[in-house]
């Protein structure tokens, strides 16, 4: 069963295609499916295995399949255990702002399968497949799908509703592949608040990357199992630490902080917050990689 995620996902997504005439998202009961042309507007690719290979990464794939978003903004990578997706806001605003934009949904619980999903200001939704864990079959695959709409269901959540092959291709994963760098993701908050029904108070959190070796990491920041920050950190000179302010619950607050291209992770043992606190999170590469977590009753000062 097909659920109307009416933040972004099917509104937002549908808002953002409209055509001039339609009438908006709200006047209507059923979100809008978007037309996007006829079969003939984006023909399919043939596979390109046999003479040169997969295409790979976001920008040559959308190549592959005609289209492209140079200047598209990152809202960042996220996990099928996340709910509700947290960035809808990110890719909304975009769109809705007449940028293109993009975000990576990775629907599988214990492998890594992303899907980035790629919407452009001239109206097209499309959904980048990258697949090379193997599932058993030594192969590499590349997919690019137009969408009808973005959507969510009960099983993966997000899906490319009514899509339509553009490009496919599979290759053995012995084959050598270079991967394109990502976008970098602007760092923010996902949030302003973390679930709460009791009292709350104010996080001052400071966030900085101090790694020379990792000059630019991604780091991706829990509280209570909630996604709260994402982006890449810039090491800016060891001397950059960026302020998110947060309304958290009193009592325990447990912090997880984990970077995929930093291989670092911690998770902190719950600790209490009964007012208004200050805490700094680091990452750190001397000699391996890690976190470092400290927390305050006053306000802190960096050198």
């Amino acid at each position: 069963m097909h659920h109307r995620l009416g933040l972004f996902l099917v509104a937002s997504f549908a808002l953002a295609a409209c055509s001039e005439g339609q009438p908006a998202v709200g006047e209507r009961d059923a979100p809008a499916r978007v037309s996007l042309g006829s079969d003939a507007a984006i023909p399919l690719q043939p596979d390109a295995a046999q003479a040169e290979g997969c295409a790979w990464g976001v920008d040559t794939l959308l190549a592959k399949a005609g289209l492209s978003a140079p200047g598209r903004v990152n809202c960042g990578m996220f996990w099928s255990t996340e709910s509700p997706l947290p960035g809808a806001s990110c890719f909304e605003e975009q769109l809705l702002g007449g940028s293109d934009a993009e975000f990576t949904y990775n629907a599988c619980d214990d492998c890594l399968a992303p899907t980035t999903y790629v919407g452009l200001r001239s109206g097209e939704r499309v959904a980048v497949r990258m697949e090379e864990d193997g599932f058993g079959d030594a192969l590499r695959e590349a997919k690019v799908e137009l969408c009808e709409q973005i959507t969510a269901h009960e099983t993966e959540r997000v899906s490319c509703a009514f899509g339509r092959e553009l490009y496919r291709c599979t290759e053995p994963l012995a084959m050598a592949r270079a991967k394109p760098a990502p976008l970098p993701v602007t760092p923010r908050k996902l949030t302003d608040s973390i679930a709460s029904s009791g009292p709350t108070t104010t996080l001052h959190l400071y966030v900085s990357n101090q790694s020379f070796e990792r000059p630019l990491v991604d780091i991706d920041i829990f509280f209570n199992d909630e996604h709260v920050v994402i982006g890449d950190f810039d090491v800016a000179g060891q001397h950059n630490w960026l302020l998110f302010d947060l309304v958290v619950p009193t009592g325990p607050l447990q912090l997880y902080a984990r970077s995929l291209r930093g291989r670092a992770s911690l998770r902190g043992e719950p600790f209490e917050i009964a007012g208004e606190r200050w805490a700094v999170l680091e990452y750190w590469f001397d000699p391996t990689p890690r976190f470092t977590v400290r927390l305050s009753d006053r306000p802190v000062a960096f050198d």
